[in-house]
């Protein structure tokens, strides 16, 4: 049996991280024979604005491709590599970034991968100065075949059996395995993105090709912890959470681990570890199918924000057989996904995501599309707002969480303008105005793991 392991951006960071990765993690567990890698930390962005630059013509992105390949090479020195290691890559994307498409997100898609490229073949080669026979496999030479949506490409399952074939028989010869993660290919052979962050994605596809007994993730944390360490300061880290409990925390703004990186664990219920590159005697935190139960009905506080409210107000919505799918409809005509939708009698809430500013101009065109289509007695939008959820599994079977939480927030004299629960009885979603998102974080957090005063 296998373990896969990938390593983010801050695991990968630089020579001196690589080598920590190679002989304290990698070659310390002879199980860990698939191993996935992202960018350097910083890497993508710069690529993105230097294809942005180059796509319209505007400012030097050469510049910032100097960089780049400096910083790559700085790694591959560390390793003894020679100047010219990476230099074929390095022209692979030059002619990316000069294949001018139609489209910028396709354009883009074909350029920023390259960073997960270059430190996949600097790792390899680091297993390969150890001793160990590493090779690198790309996801066009594993089947990693996607529907081709350009910027947040899904995987097609029919991927799994040449990614399987494939990745057994590198274990077979007694390889190592070294992905870069992040994206896919589709139906031509281009690169198509999974989305940012998704190199924890590529794992998860990599776990479930190849029937891992593990799948760890490293980062730069003790595994997933109770709240965001920009707010709590010291938050504690959980030891168990269920598939359930991991995948509202990530959905809900516990942005360590992307949101569907559990989905291809959970059909074949393969564990993940999520562990801490720069300590790895900690144990982190385990996700699988079930936990013991510990007494907690909270596990974590969770927040988000950039999001904005639709109001929607008629006397007698209930009445009116498909009033709510005609609203959607209008949502999803304009391509905005609904977060979360709160309802009374005579009125809804729609949340949805303001993508740093991108779809206000899409929100208030389906407003005035509601309100002309005449569906409405009144509408009105509030931006800005934030979200802070509350999980765990615990809370269906503990009386008094939503008045616990309550009295926490009034005791903050914070004032919830929304409070959503979720069917499952797992999470509570409450709606703030953004300057108290952070205090409400706190408020809960102190109410139920111990005092955050020294928060930041």
């Amino acid at each position: 049996m296998a373990i896969v392991c990938k390593f983010g951006g801050t695991s990968a960071k630089d020579g001196q991280t690589l080598e920590r990765v190679v002989d304290n993690i990698i070659l310390a567990d002879e199980r860990r024979k698939v191993v996935v890698v992202s960018a350097q930390a910083g890497i993508t962005d710069k690529l993105i604005k230097a294809g942005s630059q180059q796509y319209s013509n505007d400012g030097n992105p050469e510049d910032l491709l100097i960089n780049v390949m400096e910083e790559y090479n700085r790694s591959a020195s560390h390793f003894n590599l020679g100047d010219n290691f990476l230099k074929l890559h390095f022209d692979a994307m030059h002619r990316a970034l000069a294949n001018r498409v139609d489209g910028i997100q396709m354009y883009l898609d074909g350029v920023i991968p390259y960073g997960e490229r270059f430190n996949a073949e600097i790792l390899a080669a680091a297993l390969r100065s150890r001793g160990a026979n590493a090779r690198v496999y790309y996801p066009e030479d594993i089947g990693m075949r996607t529907d081709g949506k350009f910027g947040g490409a899904k995987l097609l399952h029919d991927s799994y059996k040449k990614m399987e074939a494939a990745l057994k028989a590198a274990l077979s010869r007694g390889e190592i395995a070294v992905l870069p993660g992040f994206y896919g290919v589709d139906a031509q052979g281009r690169f198509t993105i999974l989305g940012r962050g998704a190199s924890d994605i590529t794992g998860a596809h990599a776990s479930y090709a190849v029937d891992a007994e593990l799948y760890e993730n490293w980062s730069d944390q003790n595994g997933i912890l109770r709240a965001h360490p920009n707010v709590v300061e010291k938050p504690e880290s959980i030891g168990n959470l269920t598939y359930r409990e991991a995948r509202e925390l990530a959905i809900s703004g516990a942005n360590i681990l992307h949101q569907d990186t559990l989905i291809p664990l959970i059909s074949k219920g393969i564990r993940l570890n999520v562990r801490n590159t720069f300590n790895p005697s900690h144990p982190g935190t385990y996700i699988g199918p079930t936990k013991t139960p510990n007494g907690h009905a909270v596990e974590a506080v969770a927040h988000r924000t950039d999001f904005a409210v639709v109001y929607l107000e008629k006397i007698g919505i209930e009445n009116e057989v498909g009033y709510t799918s005609r609203v959607t409809e209008m949502f999803a005509r304009h391509g905005l996904s609904i977060e979360r939708s709160p309802d009374d009698n005579d009125s809804l809430a729609f949340i949805v995501p303001q993508n740093k500013g991108e779809n206000m101009g899409k929100i208030a065109a389906v407003a005035r599309e509601i309100e002309d289509a005449g569906l409405v007695d009144k509408i009105s939008i509030q931006y800005d707002r934030g979200l802070v959820c509350v999980v765990g599994e615990g809370m269906k079977d503990t009386p008094g969480v939503t008045a616990k939480v309550s009295g926490a927030l009034a005791a903050a004299n914070i004032n919830i303008e929304m409070i959503v629960h979720g069917p499952s009885q797992r999470n509570i979603t409450l709606g703030f105005h953004p300057d108290n998102v952070a205090n409400a974080v706190r408020a809960i957090y102190n109410a139920y793991f111990g005092n955050s005063a020294g928060a930041k």
